[in-house]
């Protein structure tokens, strides 16, 4: 679901900002070149990179952000949905003033175990963990961390550092510290939104499933910017499908609605992934999907 869940979020970013795009890919088999070929097309100042197909899921993220043409580099997730405006973000005093500004990662979380911390010569620390679906960077000041960080996510220690954490997001936090490179943490906790009932429609039905523990069933995580106003919907539970207009983006963790404007973002996303339906889907055998 690569493609998809890119194809809704370069809309969303073309409708607020001129930045210049790459977009990763791992083969034809993920991309096939008449898909890439429209979307460059489709998409002004849109590059798609081709990475090794050695490089897959979360490890390939920092490699990517290494190879990028970019110096300073905002790395978003293909199913992050940016909310704001993303241009202003390079010029925050935290990223200005460091070079990298990441997010955290839900208050509870604690992947990361106390062996990885004293195997990269640490002592554990108390604090947020990172969430990587988002981040700036800015190579040139940052570029002993970037390696450390690909080091950390290399097919040499990804199977034992992966043991030991979740993916690839701390390793950043980890890198940071280890090259003792400062950086910026946005001081808001993300929230998670979710809604009551997984909603869809397949084929003529439309179907709505109860989450078994109770009321509320996750869709991803809300991420604010440094002010506490949301920036990013990051669909880490239930993407963006080409076969299935899954809701997901009607309320919050404590359950309350979300903003209308969000509510409204996610159904433009559906709109864009209707054109994508119809536009790209014949470039996919069927099995792929």
């Amino acid at each position: 679901e690569v493609s998809a869940n890119a194809y809704v979020t370069l809309c969303r970013i073309r409708r607020q900002s001129q930045l210049p795009v790459e977009l990763f890919y791992c083969g034809d088999e993920e991309l096939p070149t008449a898909a890439r070929l429209k979307l460059e097309a489709e998409f002004s100042s849109l590059r798609c990179r081709e990475m090794s197909q050695n490089l897959r899921g979360f490890q390939m993220k920092p490699f990517a952000i290494l190879r990028s043409r970019f110096q300073e580099a905002m790395w978003i997730d293909a199913d992050n949905l940016p909310l704001g405006a993303l241009d202003g973000l390079f010029d925050g005093e935290g990223y200005q003033r460091t070079g990298a500004q990441f997010w955290p990662d839900r208050r509870e979380a604690r992947w990361t175990q106390a062996e990885l911390w004293r195997a990269c010569g640490l002592e554990p620390l108390e604090g947020p963990e990172f969430e990587s679906g988002q981040l700036l960077l800015d190579k040139r000041r940052c570029w002993r961390a970037l390696l450390t960080t690909c080091q950390l996510n290399s097919d040499e220690h990804r199977p034992y550092v992966y043991g030991l954490t979740n993916g690839d997001k701390d390793t950043f936090r980890l890198a940071f510290l280890m090259t003792s490179t400062d950086f910026a943490l946005v001081p808001h906790s993300p929230t998670c939104f979710g809604a009551p009932y997984l909603r869809a429609t397949i084929g003529t039905s439309n179907i709505q499933i109860g989450h078994p523990l109770g009321r509320f069933r996750l869709g991803g995580l809300l991420q604010r910017d440094t002010e506490g106003r949301p920036l990013f919907a990051h669909r880490t539970v239930l993407e963006w499908n080409p076969y299935h207009d899954l809701k997901t983006m009607t309320h919050l963790e404590d359950g309350s609605r979300i903003e209308s404007w969000i509510a409204e973002l996610e159904l433009q996303g559906h709109r864009d992934l209707e054109r994508y339906r119809r536009d790209y889907l014949d470039f996919f055998p069927v099995e792929w999907w």
